[in-house]
């Protein structure tokens, strides 16, 4: 996918989907898609949520946040983006009718693939 060639950068909408998917594939229920933005200086992002916890994977494209992976109750760095839209469920449903779904479901394979493979597997 276009959108991961510059990972964490640019990539948190559609990583979201993809980690939401794999989640729940995982048999970790299902996390809630959400999505700010910031004005000064402006920017928007998108990280999961579920009962109040809140995963991050591309928060360490902003220089304020150095972990590549936050996994926090604490909405402290989140509550300076404005919410951009209401909560649903983060999937592979989202691309549905997009012209690249073909190459979100390949992407999402190969993930699940590699992930499989990797030694903390």
């Amino acid at each position: 996918m276009i959108s991961l060639a510059e990972f964490p950068k640019g990539s948190c909408g559609d990583t979201c989907e993809l980690l939401g998917q794999f989640l729940a594939d995982s048999g970790l229920g299902d996390w809630q898609y959400r999505s700010g933005q910031r004005d000064e200086p402006f920017h928007t992002h998108a990280w999961l949520e579920q009962d109040g916890l809140i995963l991050d994977i591309t928060a360490d494209q902003f220089p304020d946040i150095d972990e590549p992976v936050l996994l926090t109750r604490d909405p402290g760095w989140h509550a300076r983006f404005q919410l951009m839209a209401g909560r649903r469920v983060a999937n592979l449903s989202w691309f549905d009718g997009h012209d690249h779904v073909g190459d979100v479901r390949w992407t999402y394979a190969e993930l699940v693939r590699r992930a499989a493979e990797s030694p903390a597997a």
